[in-house]
């Protein structure tokens, strides 16, 4: 199999796993506390952020999102070496919404990775 197919499935699961409710920080959602007073966040996936010892949740999550790309690579038998740069945008819609969660009403943000 060629990378040009396995890149995708890469991309892929990254994302599923990454955005997933076991992305917790300190027991709740990660992207719960980035949506306040955030519009868009680049993170290098690629860059020495899991040596950070930044303990926010933003510094969390940009660890968390460089481990999860590198361990969708390893699973897939890629070599770090075949990346140049790969990047995570996420950002968040400027108006908040009512959605249900768990049967209730609440509030927040469309979140896009």
């Amino acid at each position: 199999m060629t990378s040009r197919r396995v890149i995708p499935g890469v991309l892929h699961n990254f994302i599923g796993t990454f955005s997933s409710r076991y992305s917790d920080f300190d027991g709740y959602w990660v992207f719960g506390f980035l949506v306040e007073g955030m519009d868009s966040v680049r993170i290098d996936l690629l860059g020495e952020v899991l040596e950070s010892d930044d303990s926010t949740p933003s510094g969390f999550a940009r660890r968390l999102a460089a481990q999860k790309f590198s361990e969708q690579i390893t699973k897939a038998g890629l070599s770090r070496e075949w990346f140049r740069e790969a990047y995570l945008d996420i950002s968040k819609s400027p108006e908040s919404r009512l959605g249900v969660v768990n049967g209730r009403s609440s509030s927040g943000y469309d979140v896009r990775f």
